[in-house]
């Protein structure tokens, strides 16, 4: 297509959307700010450094009691949940000794079972090293330091459909130095031990 046809037909499409939009938008009411009045708008959440998202986690086929929960881990902050759909969002991980996260995974099976690797998995100059892999069986009320803790990033958490105890993980080591806990790992004990 020449450059003149191809003018014509942009100004040509151009003209046609403001003609089809011209009535209708004469016909719309205006914007009541009066509206927006009653709302008081906050933060519901991870913001700045926590836009970089490692990973989020929902139940699968949740019972009832977890129809609407979420959890998320943002990039260095820990580990958020939500149980109204993201309405509003707590801090469940802000105990533990490292807040950089690579991976949660939570229990097919039993979704009260929940595993979070820690360590950046970006692998870049800002990445954050991890102390190991952690395990929840309460839905993350408490926490508890299931081993791999020279592992320093957990890319990835896999759990059985049907047995909560059998996992496998994914572990990137220390990014510039060797290590013997790299590679990938399987427990079918719950986390102890890990082969």
């Amino acid at each position: 297509m020449r450059l003149g046809s191809a003018r014509a037909a942009i100004v040509g499409i151009a003209a046609g959307l403001a003609i089809g939009a011209g009535p209708r938008a004469a016909s719309q009411t205006p914007f009541n700010e009066d509206l927006l009045k009653a709302f008081s708008y906050r933060n519901i959440g991870p913001f700045r450094m926590q836009v970089r998202v490692a990973d989020i986690a929902i139940p699968d086929s949740p019972p009832r009691d977890h129809l609407y929960t979420i959890y998320q881990a943002p990039w260095i902050g820990g580990v958020w949940k939500t149980t109204n759909n993201g309405t509003t969002w707590e801090p469940i991980f802000d105990g533990q000794s490292n807040g950089s996260i690579g991976d949660i995974a939570l229990s097919p099976s039993q979704p009260n079972v929940v595993w979070v690797g820690t360590g950046d998995a970006f692998a870049s100059r800002s990445s954050y090293a991890g102390d190991g892999i952690y395990k929840s069986t309460d839905a993350g009320k408490t926490w508890k330091n299931m081993g791999l803790r020279d592992s320093h990033h957990i890319a990835r958490i896999v759990v059985h459909p049907t047995d909560p105890n059998t996992v496998y993980v994914a572990v990137l080591g220390h990014l510039y130095s060797t290590n013997q806990e790299t590679g990938v790992f399987k427990t079918t004990n719950g986390g102890e031990p890990w082969e």
